[in-house]
């Protein structure tokens, strides 16, 4: 049943789990979008199944229009930082982590290249952040790659350059023209009605794009079909069960209504991935952006709003990356409270 919101974005009640069916129970009421600005109030309710407790909107956008919460959104942004000698050190630095953890570059990295990517493995921030950036993967050089959800192809062009032959799928024409006029082989539209052949990736890799997704077992399942035997699927979302969640509650920047249909956990991501077919899974949780999370979280908790992009306060560095700090100290002894949960199935 389709019912009018209060926007111009139609939604339809969805009384049970998206993922397992079970029952739910109201978990957050009236919620507005405080980062984009899209009208409307959201309610969110979380399973009661102890082996899911995802936690989803209820009502939910329907389907044809769920592009309208994104007129406002990030992808449409080509943004290239200016060079300077500190960054073209720390690009070293990144060259030579992957080098030494992924077996990126071989025989194209120097010996300081490597000096500098061991300190990296001393600073758990950086290394979670150019983890993230290899999707957790080893080097497969012309291995065939498919990133769903690339936005304007940021992660993509790393991917390039780093081996992979590597193209990038995203339902958002205003991301895609911005990946294309990169260069990049970008589709547009669900993976679904790409009609690709089975056993065609060696990897299929996905950032912050199955908690977007009303059915997210229609895309997981076509993935199982497209990778090779052996293959890999990376997911990385929000992490339901985050030290910032916990903390911020209604104002945690990972819930994001109502751009973030469902919130995922490990147990509910890996049940989604067991029921499209994968065996051999590992989902875990990490630092990766808790820093921003953090001052996102912050910023709506005391002012209502936040605005990305926007200049921080030198204490406020300081805060960000102590609570980043903290927060990897909690993991030490809880590992589902990093802000980014990440799974890597093997087909």
């Amino acid at each position: 049943m389709t019912i009018p919101a209060d926007s111009s974005i139609r939604v339809r009640h969805c009384p049970k789990c998206p993922l397992c069916e079970g029952e739910g129970s109201p978990r957050y009421r009236d919620l507005k979008d405080r980062l984009f600005g899209v009208e409307g109030t959201w309610n969110l309710s979380q399973c009661l199944n102890p082996s899911c407790e995802a936690i989803w909107l209820d009502p939910m956008p329907v389907e044809e229009d769920i592009p309208k919460a994104y007129s406002n959104y990030y992808t449409h942004q080509n943004l290239t930082p200016a060079d300077s000698l500190a960054r073209r050190i720390y690009r070293r630095a990144k060259h030579g982590y992957v080098a030494i953890r992924y077996g990126y570059y071989k025989g194209a990295v120097t010996l300081l290249d490597r000096m500098l990517g061991i300190a990296i493995f001393f600073h758990p921030g950086r290394s979670a952040s150019i983890d993230f950036e290899a999707f957790y993967l080893d080097a497969n050089k012309g291995g065939r790659l498919l990133e769903v959800g690339c936005g304007s192809g940021v992660m993509l062009k790393t991917l390039i350059d780093r081996g992979w032959h590597a193209e990038g799928l995203d339902f958002d024409l205003s991301a895609v023209t911005n990946a294309r006029k990169k260069g990049l082989t970008v589709h547009l539209g669900s993976l679904e009605s790409q009609e690709f052949c089975a056993d065609t990736f060696d990897a299929i890799v996905m950032s912050h794009l199955i908690e977007h997704l009303p059915n997210p077992h229609t895309l997981v399942k076509e993935c199982y079909r497209l990778l090779k035997p052996g293959g890999h699927l990376v997911m990385i979302t929000p992490n339901a069960e985050s030290f910032g969640h916990r903390l911020y509650g209604a104002n945690w920047r990972g819930l994001e209504p109502p751009r973030h249909l469902i919130v995922f956990n490990q147990r509910a991501l890996t049940q989604l991935a067991k029921a499209s077919g994968f065996n051999q899974i590992n989902a875990f949780t990490t630092i990766r952006g808790a820093d921003e999370i953090f001052v996102a979280s912050r910023s709506t908790s005391v002012l209502g709003t936040y605005r990305m992009g926007g200049k921080r306060k030198r204490w406020l560095h300081v805060w960000a990356a102590t609570m980043q700090l903290w927060e990897w100290f909690f993991l030490q002894f809880k590992s589902s409270v990093g802000e980014e949960l990440v799974l890597i199935a093997k087909k």
